[in-house]
């Protein structure tokens, strides 16, 4: 049974990168003090694991290399785990893999961005809830946390609209003109 799709910022296919799922808020609906005792990846053929995935009472992670990952193309992973009181449950992960020297990063920083946005006024899709910020699911995060990430992602993506300009060609700082008329 599948809990959840979960959808990651965009890779490089030069990228070995490690995906990271936490299972507390699961977990916490679970028997009292059900931890993972088991956990498994399946990965599709393009993407390889490296090294054996790691999981703690809560969270399960494993690093993938994306060197024969194809571009354009959103692989979608999926980890098992398995409590210690018999419960098994199944999440899928998708990733978009992207060439970063042709991804815009503003436009995964902007729908983050938004994503929070629609959290902190309480009508995120479901999509926008389960986006990941850091190592955290928006729908795990505290109203503080979700302020903190807010800021954060309006600066970058501020910055980012910012290196768009001057790639165009625009000056990084521009002169206003005024002109009072009496």
């Amino acid at each position: 049974m599948s809990d959840a799709v979960i959808s990651v910022n965009p890779v490089d296919p030069g990228d070995k990168r490690t995906i990271t799922l936490d299972y507390a808020t699961l977990l916490a609906s679970l028997p009292a003090g059900a931890k993972i005792s088991a956990s498994s990846w399946e990965l599709p053929a393009e993407l390889l694991q490296v090294g054996d995935d790691v999981f703690s009472d809560t969270t399960t992670s494993v690093k993938i290399d994306f060197a024969s990952a194809r571009v354009g193309h959103n692989y979608t992973c999926y980890n098992t785990v398995e409590t210690d009181n018999g419960e098994q449950r199944r999440r899928a992960i998708v990733i978009p893999v992207r060439d970063a020297g042709t991804f815009n990063q503003a436009s995964t920083i902007k729908e983050t961005l938004d994503a929070i946005r629609a959290a902190i006024a309480g009508n995120a899709t479901r999509a926008q809830r389960s986006r990941q910020v850091g190592d955290k699911r928006i729908d795990w995060m505290t109203p503080q946390e979700l302020i903190v990430a807010e800021t954060r992602f309006q600066q970058l993506y501020n910055q980012e609209k910012r290196n768009e300009a001057i790639r165009a060609g625009e000056p990084f700082m521009k002169t206003v003109h005024t002109r009072f008329v009496g």
